[in-house]
């Protein structure tokens, strides 16, 4: 129980560094920039004046955004394995998107051979890394409060995994599965109230990342969301690795 709460705030910690996009006039600063994003998102040209303004702000060629309304699920993924510190300090670390929209500027987008448009999920993150591939010291992350997400397909997660993970796939996948396989020993060797309070802590873990910050889980206020994802994970891990869906 511990563990999911103290990995809880640290996930916290890396959501509460992504800057929060403003405001900004329409046209103001989102002229000529180049948007890659997820087929069926619609980026509105605030968005993009906000992204834009960022990025004369920050110094920067290149921002993934992430959208306020990120599904509880996609947004602990993303948090997982993204640290904006560690993206604007090290020019060698991993970098990784959203998946949802990339906002990049006109000179970077020509080197890196970006084209905007719509995406598919795994093009969407590959354009993130491309771009700060060629612009390593100059790329950013930020939540995008009136960016709508598109969900991502259980039949496209495998795929999605497989680009953020690589070879070591197998581990993440197996980790998912961790908090419920806790609470179900402790239940099996006759601890109900151990097993009880993995679950509680592993239910109330989107709250305390997400609570009080510009991130709303589109998902966040089903009933029963917390313990449903909890034991809902075998079977929502087993539809993703069974995906058939690969990138064009």
């Amino acid at each position: 129980m511990l563990g999911v709460v103290v990995n809880g705030l640290r996930l916290r910690r890396r959501l509460r560094a992504l800057p929060v996009l403003g405001s900004a006039a329409v046209g103001d600063a989102g002229d000529g920039l180049v948007v890659v994003h997820a087929t069926g998102a619609e980026v509105d040209a605030a968005t993009v004046a906000a992204a834009g303004a960022h990025l004369r702000a920050q110094g920067v060629e290149v921002v993934d955004l992430v959208p306020g309304d990120l599904a509880t699920e996609e947004l602990l993924d993303l948090l997982r394995l993204s640290d904006r510190g560690l993206l604007r300090s090290n020019p060698i670390a991993p970098a990784y998107g959203a998946g949802q929209a990339v906002v990049v500027a006109p000179a970077l987008a020509a080197r890196a051979g970006i084209a905007g448009g719509p995406a598919d999920p795994v093009e969407v993150r590959r354009a993130f890394v491309r771009a700060r591939h060629h612009a390593p010291r100059r790329a950013d992350q930020a939540l995008a409060p009136g960016l709508r997400a598109v969900p991502l397909a259980a039949r496209e997660r495998l795929a999605v995994w497989r680009e953020q993970h690589g070879r070591p796939l197998p581990i993440h996948a197996a980790a998912r599965l961790v908090p419920a396989a806790v609470a179900a020993a402790l239940a099996a060797a006759g601890s109900p109230g151990g097993a009880a309070a993995v679950a509680a802590a592993a239910a109330v873990q989107p709250a305390l990342v997400a609570g009080g910050t510009g991130a709303r889980p589109a998902d966040r206020g089903e009933p029963l969301a917390g313990p449903t994802r909890l034991a809902g994970a075998p079977v929502r891990l087993a539809r993703a690795l069974a995906g058939p869906w690969r990138p064009a």
